[in-house]
């Protein structure tokens, strides 16, 4: 394995800044909400389109 340079130190500082920031994690909560919501909506829809087909 190499040597880390300045630079990938850098990004590492950089990346770790931005992963634990309050912001990313509130994003990150909300894109799992939206995740969790978009899906049960979907599934909800799928549902709904496969009863009509089986009545009709």
């Amino acid at each position: 394995m190499p040597e880390p340079t300045d630079r990938t130190r850098f990004y590492e500082r950089m990346w770790a800044d931005v992963l634990t920031s309050e912001k990313a994690q509130a994003w990150r909560s909300g894109f799992k909400a939206g995740l969790f919501w978009g899906l049960g909506l979907a599934a909800g829809i799928v549902g709904v389109v496969y009863l009509f087909l089986r009545e009709g």
